[in-house]
């Protein structure tokens, strides 16, 4: 009885190396899933006070189809959050908010490692989103409390390499380095709210890099269905 077990589990486990040596990602397969990060951090003194706190969260759905083999277009929502808290002993303090909501489109070649059920891949997105925000500054020195709200658009291309692995020819977890190379245009309008009469308007480019501190992890998992069987 144990052997005919033994048997069949050998068995199982030969057909499942042979079915993922054999399965590249063929064209026609649908892709959907999503992917997530989050990071967070705090700076403290000598004494162990916190001085500064920071978030960044974001959740981005999406959906793809392979168009070739090895070879997923499609496109995607993103949703962010980030906050940055800073203070010290004599009630100077910073408030910082944002939350985003946007669309965008992506190309992602994968690339089969041997027999191993790994996958390396590499994004490209072109993406916008719309975000509101708050800062809040007061300084105890003069008593002067600041309350600024703003809201504008951010336009950006970016590259984002990653691994992925097939716990199953249909479902596969992943991980990689979001935005790790970007172009960003960023336009957006600041109101004072206890100076309605001011505003700032600002428009702003840039291209970075995120690595070292701003290394931004996301994790996600995708579901694979339809294509050649």
């Amino acid at each position: 009885m144990k052997r005919k077990f033994y048997f069949t589990m050998l068995s199982a486990f030969v057909f499942i190396l042979i079915d993922r040596a054999q399965a590249q990602i063929s064209a026609g397969t649908g892709m959907a899933g999503f992917s997530f990060n989050y990071s967070t951090g705090k700076s403290k003194t000598n004494n162990g006070t916190v001085t500064s706190k920071s978030s960044n969260t974001g959740i981005y759905p999406s959906y793809g189809y392979f168009v070739k083999q090895n070879l997923v277009v499609g496109g995607g929502l993103a949703f962010n959050n980030t906050k940055y808290e800073n203070g010290n002993s004599t009630n100077d303090f910073t408030l910082q908010k944002r939350n985003g909501y946007g669309l965008n489109i992506f190309a992602r070649q994968y690339k089969n490692l041997g027999n191993s059920g790994f996958y390396l891949f590499l994004q490209g997105a072109a993406g916008a989103d719309l975000f509101k925000g708050e800062n809040k500054w007061q300084g105890s020195s003069s008593n002067i409390y600041t309350n600024r709200k703003e809201k504008g658009v951010n336009i950006q291309l970016s590259l984002s390499p990653g691994i992925s692995y097939a716990v199953t020819p249909m479902f596969h977890i992943e991980t990689g380095l979001n935005n790790l190379v970007y172009a960003m245009y960023s336009n957006a309008k600041a109101d004072y709210i206890n100076d309605p009469s001011s505003s700032i308007k600002s428009n702003n480019f840039n291209i970075g890099a995120n690595i070292g501190a701003n290394t931004e992890w996301s994790i996600g998992a995708r579901l694979l269905f339809g294509g050649k069987k």
